[in-house]
């Protein structure tokens, strides 16, 4: 009988990295619940906001400055919670406090319909501050994603499921909000005084499955290895002490990466593609209310359709995630789904301007052309919606891929400033584009918002012809694919020509080559690094 060599024995690195991350799926399992109810936050509050400040003696404008307060809030925490894991903040305390804001924000927007003395416009701001600053933690979950899962389809697959979370809690939100006020509310207008009110009773359930989710979090709480795996004598996280986060030298070293053309470009297109996605929303209730005068009751329908599409379409992309064929999923990679979407995208945008011209022109009689071809000026928001799972999973995928590849030990801020904030950036300016081409009089000229998704249109081809042209420098490479030791994902790729010598045993010895190489990288390499063999041509 032939004799079984301890190396054949050996388990792979892809079985080494595997059974890392099922110790740890409990423990991701607690942070997606925690994202789903931070968008529970959102479509189980909002649509009833304006409705609770109305009867608290709230006018229009507070609602406009409680969502502002908010968004700026939440850009805020998201940053700083980005710079504290940077600089080795405990994650697990942080956690605690994030998750503990979340909680009270609740149970106080319950406590301002229920007590009296709470009922007021200042105490509905103060509970949605804390709940925005609790969304914080959004960009805590991809840092712990990034640490966990070392092998590239493992944290792809995951990122996917917690990027399906937005759909669900958005999807889910309303309707379970409507449930609970059907069976367990008064049943009469809410005019304070009880939980059971309309107002009162998503706070309460947000609060109770918050902190629910955080005793499950605490419960499977594992140590998060730090960056790139690397320990410092007491066991503790080293850092990366030539290239230490805060000093000049990481100013300087993020700089460059950002200001690489291929990196640069995915942050545009993940800023202001998903931001196109927000922006359409926000279009619907004018198009469905003051064109083809459906009310809020068509509005609804719209927005829930467009929930479907997005839904179906994010069940799609998870399941290419799952295949088993490992040749076809290499294929079906991170930048071909962002690039997959982004032309998508623009594509449909510039055919619905078209089709709007041609078929509904200008001036007199747009409205009634709208409402006679209503499918026509519906159909092409919702089907635009259908491209955003491919290009926000995509654009996420990647440009985490990139900041593993160039920059591991500042994936906090790198995940603060595209993953979390850049598409809220990217919705504000679009939205201040539909509001400057798409209101007032500009609504009887053109029926469908014409002007705007034009230019929408325009900027994603951009962006669709930037991807494209670097599609080569996105693309995974082979090492990409691989679980990555230390020495291998340690600043290897920041150094452009002047790579770090893989597998050295000696790895105080590598960070010192590579912090006495790094001057090349400013000089001979800011937009790219080494040319490497691509997985596939």
């Amino acid at each position: 009988m032939a004799r079984t060599t301890p190396s054949a024995m050996a388990p792979s690195k892809s079985d080494v990295a595997r059974l890392e991350l099922a110790a740890f799926e409990s423990f991701l399992g607690a942070q997606w619940v925690l994202r789903v109810l931070d968008f529970f936050a959102v479509s189980m509050i909002i649509p009833t906001l304006p409705a609770f400040l109305a009867s608290a003696g709230g006018t229009a404008q507070d609602y406009y400055q409680v969502l502002m307060a908010t968004m700026a809030v939440q850009l805020v925490a998201t940053m700083v919670v980005g710079m504290a894991v940077d600089r080795k903040a405990d994650i697990k305390a942080m956690y605690i406090a994030l998750c503990s804001l979340s909680v009270l924000g609740a149970g106080l927007y319950a406590l301002a319909d229920a007590l009296p003395g709470l009922r007021s416009p200042g105490c509905i701001l103060a509970a949605r501050l804390l709940t925005g600053a609790g969304t914080g933690k959004s960009t805590l979950v991809f840092v712990v994603l990034s640490r966990v899962a070392t092998q590239e389809s493992d944290r792809n697959r995951w990122m996917v499921s917690l990027s399906t979370a937005r759909s669900l809690g958005l999807f889910v939100g309303p309707a379970l909000a409507v449930l609970l006020a059907r069976f367990c509310s008064t049943g009469e207008d809410d005019r304070g005084g009880s939980l059971r009110g309309t107002f009162a009773l998503p706070g309460i359930f947000l609060c109770i499955t918050n902190l629910s989710a955080m005793v499950w979090l605490l419960s499977a709480w594992k140590p998060v290895p730090p960056p790139s795996g690397i320990t410092g004598e007491s066991g503790e996280p080293s850092g990366l002490p030539r290239v230490i986060s805060g000093s000049p030298k990481s100013a300087k070293t993020l700089c460059s990466f950002f200001r690489r053309r291929h990196v640069a470009t995915t942050c545009m297109l993940y800023i202001f593609g998903i931001g196109t996605a927000q922006a359409l929303e926000y279009a619907v209730p004018i198009v469905a209310t003051k064109v083809l005068l459906w009310g809020a009751d068509g509005s609804g329908v719209v927005l829930m359709a467009i929930s479907v599409v997005v839904f179906l379409n994010q069940m799609v992309v998870m399941k290419l995630q799952h295949l088993k064929d490992e040749a076809g999923r290499s294929k079906i990679d991170d930048c071909f789904l962002m690039t997959f979407g982004i032309c998508g995208l623009a594509s449909t945008l510039l055919v619905a301007a078209l089709l709007w011209r041609l078929r509904l022109g200008l001036g007199a009689g747009v409205e009634e052309a709208a409402r006679a071809h209503w499918l026509l000026v519906v159909a092409p928001i919702v089907l635009a919606e259908a491209w955003f799972p491919y290009l926000g999973n995509g654009g996420n995928m990647t440009f985490t891929r990139l900041v593993i590849t160039y920059v591991p030990e500042r994936m906090g801020i790198c995940q603060a400033l595209i993953n979390t904030n850049g598409p809220v950036i990217g919705q504000l300016l679009l939205t201040a584009w539909l509001s400057l081409t798409y209101s007032g009089a500009d609504i009887q000229e053109q029926g469908a918002p014409q002007f705007a998704i034009a230019g929408i249109g325009f900027l994603n081809a951009a962006l669709a012809l930037g991807v494209i042209a670097c599609y080569d420098r996105l693309r995974p490479r082979i090492r990409d694919r691989q679980p990555q030791s230390a020495a291998q994902i340690v600043r290897r790729q920041s150094f452009g020509d002047c790579a770090l010598p893989l597998g050295s045993p000696d790895l105080d010895t590598v960070l010192a080559d590579a912090a006495t190489s790094a001057e090349c990288d400013d000089d001979d390499d800011v937009d790219g690094g080494a040319a490497e063999p691509l997985l596939a041509a």
